[in-house]
């Protein structure tokens, strides 16, 4: 009998687990990323150096190597890619309507929208004008962000007209269609929602609590799973991520749905159809949940029934090291930090000499600390203790 083959789009640490547990699986892995150096290409049984963006070169690799299915997780890029190569080839995944949806923030919101699903008020804007007008009939403060923006690049909150030429040139700066959201400012606690959904039927494993750096740009610094909210504020959280889901049309795929809890209760952020990441489905579902979502994502890739129901019920959390930016000159109480009992997980990527950014987004954190407990308290106890025992001291 033949070994059924997946393709992979996207190869980085990020994906990496996918890789092996498609190796686990028993299944030929065939991976495409544009990086060279991305760790998953080599441990890939076919590896491919080309934009994980690029749907034409995507289709014709799956076609030479014959996949059964077409997958990317914990990325936004390539979410337009998968839908059209598993429309082309026949094989179980998000239609290609679905994923324009769901990489397109504004198209998100309109669906939203129409679907009854709770979001914020949002207009599109394309000039600075239309930006201030927005803003103006939407009340301050506002969020603006780039429609087709990732990671949170680009997403400044703006309390007032002065704020609104930071908002707009960065925005521009990563937006590649030129085109801005301006949506109103949600006050409240951050959730995000891990969930599969195959034969149209949704199906939530966990919601994790987040810790954000605040305005201007609400960069994520921390993940604890699973949430500690009260019971009735998980019900309407999960509730606004299932009517979400289904506003925007994902039958056949992994969804990552980020929610506030306002005044008026669940709010959507934004919906990814991929799964999350920031280690939490590759390492803080399963370290909590017993729920191995990786593997969840991959069997319904191959149009299978994925095994999503609970087996444990611990604790897990994740937290980013947050240096002043600048120079580093000395580095203290790394050996302290990654001896704290429970900690699984410790990278630092900035040693004395190196530079650390200004806090802006995803990208620009320089480590983080993951670690484990019987309770999701004693976990998240854990990781800030081992946070605070790393002193890094930068000069400007």
């Amino acid at each position: 009998m033949s070994t059924r083959s997946i393709l992979l789009l996207g190869a980085g640490p990020l994906q990496l687990p996918a890789v092996r547990t498609a190796r686990r699986l028993g299944l030929r892995v065939v991976v495409m990323d544009f990086n060279p150096r991305a760790p998953g290409l080599r441990e890939a049984d076919s590896a491919h150096i080309a934009d994980i963006k690029d749907a034409a070169v995507a289709l014709q690799i799956a076609r030479e190597e014959r996949v059964s299915a077409v997958l990317s997780v914990c990325t936004d890029y390539a979410v337009r890619t998968v839908a059209r190569v598993t429309s082309e080839l026949g094989l179980p995944g998000l239609s290609e309507e679905a994923a324009e949806r769901a990489t397109d923030k504004y198209r998100m919101r309109e669906a939203f929208l129409r679907g009854g699903a709770p979001s914020p008020k949002a207009i599109r804007v394309a000039s600075q004008d239309e930006l201030a007008e927005a803003a103006a009939r939407l009340g301050w403060p506002v969020i603006v962000k780039p429609t087709d923006g990732v990671g949170s690049k680009g997403v400044t909150k703006a309390t007032d007209p002065a704020g609104l030429e930071l908002a707009w040139r960065r925005g521009q700066a990563v937006c590649r269609s030129g085109v801005l959201v301006c949506e109103e400012f949600v006050e409240g606690p951050e959730v995000s929602v891990e969930g599969l959904t195959w034969n149209g039927e949704t199906h939530l494993v966990a919601i994790t609590d987040k810790i954000t750096s605040g305005p201007p740009y609400f960069v994520e610094t921390g993940h604890t799973e699973v949430s500690q909210l009260p019971a009735a504020d998980q019900e309407s959280i999960l509730d606004a991520a299932r009517r979400g889901v289904k506003a925007l049309g994902i039958d056949f795929a992994a969804s990552h749905t980020e929610i506030k809890l306002g005044a008026h209760g669940a709010c959507i952020m934004e919906i990814g159809a991929r799964l999350g990441g920031d280690r939490i489905t590759s390492d803080l579902v399963p370290m909590a949940t017993g729920v191995d979502i990786f593997e969840g994502a991959i069997r319904v890739a191959l149009g299978e029934t994925p095994d999503v129901a609970p087996t444990r019920g611990a604790g897990a959390a994740i937290r980013y090291f947050l240096p002043e930016p600048g120079t580093v000159v000395k580095i203290e109480g790394a050996a302290e930090s990654r001896n704290v009992e429970g900690v699984v997980d410790w990278v630092l990527d900035v040693e004395e000499g190196g530079d650390v950014p200004p806090l802006e987004n995803s990208l620009t954190r320089v480590g983080h600390v993951l670690a484990a407990g019987a309770t999701p308290t004693e976990a998240a106890g854990r990781a800030e203790r081992a946070r605070s025992l790393l002193k890094i001291t930068t000069r400007r």
